[in-house]
């Protein structure tokens, strides 16, 4: 697999913590979501408001 067709398989953190509390039924409704790093992409973003996490806290590098 080569670099550019790899990125169409990456799971950002942010959606990859969403995706597995999904699988497990466990609600995000009123949770903070800690990140490290660069800041939250768009895509994400749309993914964390719409499983209701209500805070982020974001660690400056």
């Amino acid at each position: 697999m080569n670099e550019v067709s790899k990125y169409k398989f990456v799971v950002h953190a942010e959606m990859n913590a969403i995706y597995n509390a999904t699988y497990s039924g466990t609600s995000l409704d009123g949770t903070t979501l800690y990140v490290y790093g660069l800041p939250t992409c768009s895509e994400c973003a749309k993914g964390i408001i719409q499983v209701g996490i209500e805070l982020i806290i974001k660690k400056i590098l």
